[in-house]
């Protein structure tokens, strides 16, 4: 895939936000066991929970993490949605 047509260039993207997502996700598992290495308020942490946070909160705030058990299945739902997103712009050009 050539990265300098507009699709690539634009899957490229979305790639690179998912991975920002599985990043937030590794990080708010290493901040909630309180890895000592890991600083909250580093601006590369704060940079990833905040690009990661443009798509996930409003996920977040529609599915409330308290009535699915616990568990916060938004960040997942994102990269599904982007994924789907892809392959939709995939299919139209």
């Amino acid at each position: 895939m050539n990265p300098f047509n507009p699709v690539g260039l634009i899957a490229q993207i979305i790639n690179i936000y998912i991975y920002i997502i599985i990043a937030d996700v590794i990080i708010s598992w290493l901040l909630f066991a309180r890895v000592s290495w890991i600083r909250p308020y580093h601006p590369i942490v704060r940079g990833i929970q905040e690009a990661a946070g443009l798509l996930v909160n409003p996920i977040r705030r529609i599915l409330n993490p308290w009535s699915t058990g616990g568990i916060d299945f938004s960040p997942l739902i994102a990269i599904v949605l982007l994924e789907i997103v892809q392959r939709l712009f995939f299919s139209l050009y």
